[in-house]
């Protein structure tokens, strides 16, 4: 008797299991709809404009497929023939998730005193911003 009630209490619970996840999936959708884009053949991105103050990056979306990315992104600096990465003021955060939908472009703003707390001198930097490294010079 024992074993019987036992072996439909883990019935019940697997198909209370089942069925929440189920009632999930119906509800919010299937992510399997939006497919993102994982390769880098489909994903350019090109320098537009860059000052002391600020640097303009185009994000282009020459594929079907949607493509996600973070707000985040590490700079480095050129010095002494070696690459130096570039502190953050303290308190900055990337909390924006980002897309560009299938065969559509957009531009990405960086003002360099909202992230470093002053504007950037000369030389040559390198960025890495949504899986892809850019490298740039401010004269």
């Amino acid at each position: 008797m024992k074993k019987v009630l036992v072996i439909l209490l883990v019935c019940c619970v697997f198909s209370e299991l089942l069925f929440v996840y189920n009632g999930n999936q119906n509800v919010y959708g299937s992510t399997n709809k939006y497919d993102l884009a994982k390769s880098k053949k489909y994903i350019k991105v090109k320098v537009q404009s860059v000052t002391k103050k600020q640097l303009k990056l185009k994000i282009t979306n020459k594929g079907e497929r949607r493509f996600c990315y973070w707000g985040g992104f590490i700079l480095k600096k050129r010095v002494k023939n070696k690459w130096k990465k570039v502190q953050f003021k303290e308190g900055v955060m990337f909390a924006k998730t980002r897309y560009t939908w299938g065969k559509s472009s957009t531009t990405v703003k960086f003002n360099w005193k909202k992230f470093f707390g002053k504007n950037l001198s000369k030389g040559r930097y390198k960025i890495k911003y949504a899986r892809f490294y850019k490298t740039f010079r401010i004269k």
